[in-house]
Formats: structure tokens, sequence, C-alpha cells
């Protein structure tokens, strides 16, 4: 059998806490900050350090998730319907239309 000698514990990493932007919660003391600025600002990063408004003591970002929601609704009569298309324009120019441009 393979053991290792007995040595230290491995260090416990605080629990995380998870939150909007607008009201991120502090690990310390529960506070609900507010970093919209920031993230307007595109100054918001994993590995950034923030200090909470209430008790200023310092919490690191470990990471972000951006959630798109999109929403729909069905068309009444379920028909597909294409845009119209106007007139048929031509994509080539004969000489003579060239020689009376010039």
């Amino acid at each position: 059998m393979n053991r290792l000698p007995p040595g230290p514990p491995a260090p416990q990493l605080p629990p995380t806490v998870t939150g909007s932007v607008d009201r991120m919660p502090c690990p310390h003391c529960g506070h609900s900050n507010d970093f919209r600025e920031l993230d307007n600002q595109q100054c918001l990063d994993t590995g950034h350090e923030m200090s909470c408004d209430r008790c200023h003591r310092m919490m690191v970002i470990t990471g972000i998730r951006v959630v798109k929601i999109m929403q729909a609704r069905a068309i009444r009569d379920g028909v597909v319907r294409r845009p119209a298309l106007g007139p048929a324009q031509s994509t080539t120019i004969s000489y003579e239309q060239l020689k009376r441009l010039k």
C-alpha cells in the first residue's frame, strides 16, 4: 500500500458566495454590494479584488457567468411572411451606359 507520511492538513479555502452584479453579497458580512458601475465600464474580471461597502474587508472575484435569455411570441396566423421584393436591379452595366456616365 502506498501511503504518504502524515503531514500538515491542506489549507481550507473559505466558501464562495454568488449574487448578481447589482446585489453581490459580501462573503464576510453578507451586505449586498452594487458593482453595476464597474460592470458598465467593463472593469470586472476574475481575479480582481474588491472591498465591501459596509465592512471594508476584501473579496476576490472567482468567476463571472453571463446569461442571455430570449423571449418570443407566436404570430397569430402562423404564416411565414417573406419580405416583398422590389423591382430587380441590374448588377452589370452596359458599354453604352458607361459612355453616358462620362
